[in-house]
């Protein structure tokens, strides 16, 4: 197996994370339950509630919190960004290179989402100001809402029982999924969700393969009835799945003689999916997926156990509202 020069060239060209998806400036919130509440930031004072625009920074945020009784000083701690955190732990394995970007660039740090402060709290030094308010909040689904979903699996585990051969087993993690929801009550919904998977680890690498190998593919559709319960979400339905057991042979190398012919055998499959996430801010998900299958309608009809287990990253937002 030979790596090709796609790998190198992405990586090189792509940074990761905090460095793609940061600016350097952003909105901090502030938040404040005491009367006539005000922050002076860089000499211009706002009224409680407000959102700041703050510039990324290693350097610590000075504040000063007034009301009509105190004036106190407050310092934000600067700290590593939630994308540059969470994103670089697949970053960190299977490019290195973009981790090494982030590593210097600037926009790794931030101040949090959001801040709380008030009169009988004496804290004067921040250092997680998003646990204030940001961690406590679910971002509750109403009755009406209409969300998209779209999923990158981190990590995945197949096994497959391709007809006249013995159990197949392989990881990977390539692979997407969309979704569409629709919430018929408050914190209940519906999704239509499809996706497809391939084993491979190497995501955006080309790579060339010797002799015999073999590739192990995955597409499902699903409807799934979730719940969800503050940050947990979790859902179940059935699922229709086509799953692809392909022996191929590369001569580019000059291998050894192949010891059978290539081939591909494909099937198609009933059984269930189960679905839970965490929600990490308002559009992020963690979250695993598995899908076992049960009874394959072909090329024949049998019971057989497959499956297909995965850790993805999710992004999804809300697409309408009922007024």
């Amino acid at each position: 197996m030979k790596w090709g020069l796609g790998y190198l060239i992405i990586l090189l060209v792509l940074s990761s994370c905090a460095t793609i998806f940061s600016k350097k400036t952003y909105n901090l919130s502030v938040f404040s339950k005491d009367r006539n509440a005000r922050i002076i930031y860089k000499d211009t004072t706002y009224p409680l509630p407000t959102k700041i625009r703050v510039t990324r920074s290693k350097a610590d945020l000075p504040l000063i919190f007034t009301t009509d009784s105190i004036s106190r000083p407050v310092v934000v701690k600067a700290r590593p960004d939630g994308r540059f955190v969470g994103g670089n732990l697949v970053w960190l394995y299977f490019a290195p290179i973009a981790y090494a970007v982030d590593l210097t660039s600037i926009k790794r740090f931030g101040y949090g989402g959001a801040l709380m402060l008030n009169t009988r709290d004496t804290t004067t030094i921040f250092r997680h100001p998003i646990a204030n308010r940001r961690f406590r909040e679910s971002w509750k689904i109403k009755k009406g809402d209409v969300h998209w979903q779209l999923g990158y699996q981190i990590l995945s585990n197949y096994q497959f029982q391709p007809s006249g051969e013995e159990m197949k087993t392989s990881g990977g993690c390539m692979g997407f999924r969309l979704g569409l929801s629709y919430a018929y009550k408050d914190g209940h919904f519906v999704c239509l969700t499809g996706g497809a998977a391939v084993d491979t680890y190497m995501p955006f690498t080309i790579i060339d393969f010797d002799g015999l190998y073999e590739i192990m593919s995955s597409s499902y559709i699903a409807v799934t009835d979730n719940f969800q319960w503050k940050r947990f979400r979790l859902g179940y339905g059935p699922a229709f799945a086509r799953n692809t057991w392909d022996l191929r042979y590369s001569s580019k190398f000059d291998p050894t003689p192949p010891t059978r012919q290539p081939e591909t055998k494909r099937s198609h499959s009933l059984g269930i999916l189960l679905a839970g996430s965490y929600q990490l801010n308002r559009t992020l998900h963690l979250g695993i997926c598995y899908r076992p299958t049960f009874l394959q309608i072909s090329p024949d009809t049998r019971w057989s156990y497959e499956h297909m287990l995965s850790l993805e990253f999710g992004l999804g937002r809300r697409a309408y509202r009922k007024k």
